[in-house]
Parts: structure tokens; C-alpha cells; sequence
């Protein structure tokens, strides 16, 4: 079930909004506050974001750049100005669509799954990001593994991020100290497979004890990837 969070300071439009995108099954929360938005972002997570840009307490265009400077989250801008420097700035600052109101619910909800099916593949997984069971995400695009749990990055050098993304694309499979090697590091022959059993104790160490279990090692043989929720191990 994919979930729409509705910024929105007219409660009328809310209630709309709110019933409109339920009856089409998607679970929803809705808020008419600016600041609201962010812990709820946090906290819900949403697949896309529907914006008033008049709220009480914030822009809702630096809303919208800030939503899109933290997350890879198409947002939808609703305006009760026909003004064109307002879409155009709109636009400009990462909004996916920009409609004027009044509107009819059912346009936007077309909108909203054609946007929905730019940013995700057939498995829900968004666009540019790896989304695991364990509670990690990885953005490929800035090169960010997030913890999930607790909103928080996982800081990681170079190498390191390319050892967990290697071993990520190869979840579940036994990997090779040679192959991990040959893959990760490519072109540098002064390397041997100490190296990656050196990286792997690094990246547990960063991952910390919620997620170390992940790297498994296979005795004589390498190291795989699991994913599995935290309450399954």
C-alpha cells in the first residue's frame, strides 16, 4: 500500500483529499502545520507528498525544497494562485507536478499514479534507492546508507559503501574473497583478499550491532549478504 502524506491548510480540502485517496486505496495522513510535516516524514515515510504552498507557520516552496534536499519523494504542489512565476519556481526547486485550485480529486489521483509509476520499479522499490528488510536503505544517487529505524546515516568511506552495495546487488549469495575483491576494487593488483576481510570488519564496526549480522562470513569461502527483518533474527 503506498502512502500519501496531505499538507494541506484548508480543512475542507483536507477531508476531500483524506477520502478521495483512501477509497483508492492508499493509507494517508494529513496535516495543515509546516513544521508537522518533517516529524511526519520521519516517522511515516511517504511514497509522494501533496503540498499547500499557503500554510500558517511556512513557505510552503521552502517546504518543498527541503523535503527534496533530504528525500527522493515526489511532491505535488497545490496552489490556489494561477500565477505562472509560482509554477515556474515550483518547478525549479524539485516539485514533480504543480496543480491550481479548485480541482477535481480524480485528475489528481491520475497524476499521482503516473508519478508513482516513474519512481517505482514492479518490487515498490523507489527509484535510485535499495530498500531492504532489515531497515537499511541505500540512496545510490548521493551514496547514502540510511538506518530506517532512526532516520540516521550510516557514515561510510568510499570502498566500504562500494563493499556493502556489491554485497547488497548480490543479497543472499555467497560471494568469492577473490570475486568480492576483483569487483569491488577492480584494477588494483598490489591487493589480496586481506583486504576485503580487513574492509568487511570495518563495515560491520560502522553497521554496528543491529546490522553487523547482516555481512555473514562463509567459512573458507567468503561472505553474503542477509537480508531478513530484525525480529526474524
Amino acid at each position: 500500500m503506498k502512502k500519501i502524506l496531505v499538507v494541506e491548510d484548508n480543512q475542507l480540502t483536507i477531508d476531500l483529499l483524506v477520502y478521495a485517496l483512501k477509497k483508492e486505496g492508499y493509507e494517508v495522513m494529513a496535516t495543515s502545520n509546516g513544521q508537522d510535516t518533517f516529524e511526519i516524514l520521519k516517522n511515516f515515510m511517504p511514497n509522494l507528498v501533496t503540498l499547500d504552498l499557503v500554510l500558517p507557520d511556512m513557505d510552503g516552496f521552502e517546504i518543498c525544497k527541503k523535503i527534496k534536499e533530504k528525500y527522493d519523494i515526489p511532491v505535488i504542489i497545490l496552489s490556489g494562485k494561477n500565477d505562472r512565476e509560482d509554477r515556474v519556481k515550483g518547478l525549479k526547486i524539485g516539485a514533480d507536478d504543480f496543480m491550481i485550485k479548485p480541482f477535481y480529486p480524480e485528475e489528481l489521483i491520475i497524476r499521482i499514479e503516473h508519478i508513482l509509476d516513474r519512481y517505482y520499479d514492479k518490487e515498490k522499490t523507489i527509484k535510485n534507492i535499495i530498500r531492504l528488510k532489515c531497515g537499511l536503505n541505500i540512496d545510490q544517487k548521493k551514496r547514502e546508507v540510511i538506518d530506517t529505524h532512526n532516520n540516521e546515516i550510516i557514515n561510510l568511506t568510499l570502498m566500504e559503501y562500494e563493499l556493502l552495495l556489491f554485497l547488497v546487488k548480490n543479497k543472499n549469495c555467497v560471494m568469492k574473497r577473490d570475486v568480492i575483491l576483483s569487483r569491488v576494487w577492480k584494477d588494483d593488483v598490489n591487493l589480496n583478499t586481506r583486504t576485503v576481510d580487513t574492509h568487511i570488519q570495518r563495515l560491520r564496526q560502522k553497521l554496528g550491532k543491529k546490522y553487523r549480522s547482516c555481512v555473514a562470513s562463509v567459512r573458507g569461502i567468503g561472505y553474503k549478504f542477509l537480508d531478513e527483518e530484525l525480529t526474524k533474527r
